[in-house]
């Protein structure tokens, strides 16, 4: 195939001039996006250490609180069991008191009874002696009176030695009262001993019930505290809930901006999620010019291919359109979009690609023609990989074809196909957004190349770079 280049009739000096400013202008936005990117960035690294920071003194302050709550509970409970212990100890000793109250009412009953007894037996003692003296004087007297009175007198005596043997008895009865006594009174010191100790107890367990009171009115007062401090935490939670939210969204938002600044393709921004690449294999592609090889340029073009795929982020589904005299997809069979997998797609299409020798002229017409057949199922980006102006396709008549001038040939191809995109197969539709049109170009010499593939890009949202020569 013959390339053939001519000097641009429309670039001049003043176009370099516009173009070089553009370049300045794209070159100084984008170090201005980075350096903002970075300022955003160190923004947010300092915002989420300072929410770090202040949710380590919220736990901090939430741990020693717990803990102190923790020790007044277990001090309350220890005075609750101290309590049950010491009402224990008063029952036991209430019982004690009531027990020795029936027994020294039992006692005194019987130190009555008997006292009562021994009054008698005193009182009857008493009435015996007399009795004896009496019969003693009878006795005396009836001694004078001779034998008459002896059986009276042995009568007597006989009487007398049976109210001796009674005193004797009453007398041995009399002996256990001092016993008697000596109990009651040692009864009455004992319930006296254990009336006062039941008294200090009761003081005792009046004081320990009020500390008791005293520590319960404390655990209140330090529940609604802890109720404050809980309210005070749930409130200072959903604080951090919501600084951990907006700290999220920086780094989010970070991310994007870092992504946004580092997903960028010598100028070009990767975007997209259903994308065309649309690959000229034309003879061209393995020249520099029309007499000097390009041993890389080709292999180029196909890594080239496979880095967009792996630079464009919001990449979902892909295919791939080769073109040179005529126009078919890369993969045979698979006309529909393909799902993109970030570790086999780039490769496949890679492999694919090195399969084709290019060859032939460029007609660049039916690979869009091709392409726009997906803008139906939602197609929203095209990256052209190209290195030369059409030369072949509609736009001008078979006659004229081989009379004009391949300059003049080209320029009514290249305005033909940008009418087209623009009346038709790009055209605004009502519910569906225009498709974005890339353009990368490979080693070539003419501006003209560069100028149609700017415009190409500029009518069609997308942006234009131009690759330097091997």
């Amino acid at each position: 195939m013959r390339v053939r280049h001519r000097i641009p009739s429309i670039f001049n000096l003043s176009m370099v001039d516009v173009l070089c400013c553009a370049l300045g202008c794209v070159i100084l936005l984008w170090l201005i996006n980075l350096r903002e990117a970075k300022q955003y960035e160190d923004s947010a690294g300092e915002e989420q250490r300072r929410i770090g920071d202040e949710l380590t003194r919220l736990q901090t302050d939430r741990e020693e609180t717990l803990s102190k709550l923790s020790l007044l509970q277990s001090r309350v409970e220890s005075l609750q069991e101290d309590k049950s212990d010491q009402q224990k100890i008063l029952k036991r000793l209430t019982d004690r008191i009531a027990s020795l109250t029936s027994d020294l009412k039992e006692r005194s009953s019987r130190l009555e009874l008997e006292t009562a007894r021994a009054d008698e037996f005193e009182r009857k003692e008493k009435q015996a002696i007399a009795r004896i003296a009496d019969l003693e004087t009878k006795w005396n007297a009836s001694a004078k009176r001779g034998e008459k009175e002896t059986a009276r007198a042995r009568e007597l005596a006989e009487a007398l030695t049976e109210a001796k043997n009674r005193l004797k008895d009453m007398r041995d009865t009399a002996k256990v009262v001092p016993s008697l006594r000596a109990d009651l009174k040692e009864a009455r010191e004992q319930y006296a001993s254990e009336k006062a100790l039941a008294s200090a107890l009761e003081k005792e367990i009046a004081k320990r019930l009020r500390e008791v009171k005293d520590a319960e009115k404390k655990l209140a007062s330090i529940q609604s505290s802890q109720a404050a401090l809980e309210r005070d935490l749930a409130q200072r939670d959903k604080e951090i809930l919501t600084l951990r939210q907006e700290n999220k969204k920086l780094q989010v938002e970070s991310g994007r901006v870092r992504s946004e600044a580092d997903n960028r393709f010598a100028g070009i921004e990767l975007t997209g999620r259903r994308v065309l690449f649309l690959v000229d294999a034309s003879g061209s592609m393995e020249l520099v010019d029309e007499n000097t090889k390009a041993p890389t340029k080709w292999a180029d073009v196909r890594n080239t291919v496979a880095r967009l795929m792996r630079s464009t982020p919001s990449l979902q589904k892909y295919q791939v359109v080769v073109f040179s005299e005529t126009a078919s997809f890369l993969f045979d069979g698979e006309e529909e979009w393909l799902d993109f997998n970030a570790v086999t797609s780039p490769q496949r299409a890679v492999d694919a690609l090195a399969k084709i020798v290019p060859k032939g002229g460029t007609n660049l017409y039916a690979a869009l023609q091709l392409a726009f057949r997906l803008r139906n199922k939602e197609m929203d980006t095209i990256y052209l990989l190209s290195d030369g102006l059409p030369n072949l396709g509609e736009g001008i008549d078979a006659g004229a074809a081989t009379t004009l001038k391949e300059v003049d040939r080209t320029n009514l191809l290249a305005r033909h196909l940008r009418k087209t995109l623009q009346s038709d197969w790009n055209r605004p539709r009502a519910g569906q957004p225009r498709v974005r049109i890339n353009t990368i170009g490979f080693f070539y010499e003419s501006p003209d190349v560069g100028a149609f593939l700017w415009a190409l890009a500029r009518e069609n949202e997308g942006s234009f770079v131009g690759m330097s020569k091997p």
